[in-house]
């Protein structure tokens, strides 16, 4: 019944629908920029159509876009900014000799990354 249903109206049969891969091949000159764009237009044309269910979520922000389409320009430099601060975080916590000093520099780090989590 379900995939009948799916079918007929043209709409996902599962909650989750995937990630979407596309393959392109474009003619040598061809603007990968415009074909960026394109490809996000179609996105959220195919997310409004019902062809997709809009479940993509930031997970730095934790919002559904409700389009299936990430900011990535504030999305790859929180992780990454993230990941930095655990990593250097992780490296000075093993040198420090001190253990007050270790925990005011742990607490630190914490209010930092919640920090991160909360900005926009």
């Amino acid at each position: 019944r379900n995939v009948e249903l799916s079918r007929s109206q043209s709409t996902p049969i599962c909650q989750d629908t995937g990630t979407p891969i596309f393959y392109v091949h474009y003619p040598e000159g061809w603007s990968t920029l415009k074909l960026r764009v394109q490809i996000r237009n179609a996105m959220a044309e195919a997310t409004k159509l019902n062809y997709m269910r809009p479940n993509a979520v930031d997970a730095v922000y934790d919002k559904n876009s409700g389009n299936n389409l990430i900011d990535w320009k504030t999305a790859i430099p929180a992780g990454v900014a993230g990941a930095v601060i655990a990593w250097f975080s992780a490296g000075a916590l093993q040198h420090f000799q001190n253990r007050t000093l270790t925990l005011i520099f742990a607490t630190v780090m914490i209010l930092v990354g919640v920090r991160m989590l909360f900005i926009k």
